[in-house]
This record gives C-alpha cells, structure tokens and sequence, in this order.
C-alpha cells in the first residue's frame, strides 16, 4: 500500500501492553506501529507511513495498524 499521510489526536490505550492510538476527526482509530518515540498522547498531529494488513495491535483496540515513518 502507499504511504498515508493522517492528521489527528493520539490517545494511549492501556489495555495489555498498551497502545498509542490516532484518532482522526472523522473517528477512524489507526494503532501506531514503528518509530512513535517522539509522539506523545494528547498531540495533534500529522504522521506519515502506510497501513500494515499483516499486522495485529497488541492492545486489542480493533483499529488498523499504521506504521509510522519516522520524522524527517
């Protein structure tokens, strides 16, 4: 898939290991996989990557898993 570039809120899911999560103001939710050091719950922000099929989200959260590329 190509890359995305998404805007939105990031929350943090406690459930299990936890997760940080992108809320979009459409209120489609994306689990944040890949370089997320420099995300902090609570930002609105723009992340760039691509949606990774093959990939589960360890907090059970049912959203689609977004790798995120890292900043430039």
């Amino acid at each position: 898939m190509s890359e995305l570039s998404l805007h939105g809120r990031l929350v943090r899911e406690e459930f299990g290991p936890g997760a940080l999560i992108l809320e979009t103001a459409d209120g489609r939710r994306y689990a944040l996989a890949g370089e997320t050091s420099h995300l902090v719950p609570g930002q609105e922000v723009t992340v760039q990557g691509r949606i990774r099929d093959d990939l589960l989200g360890g907090a059970m959260t049912g959203a689609e898993v977004l790798e995120v590329r890292a900043p430039d």
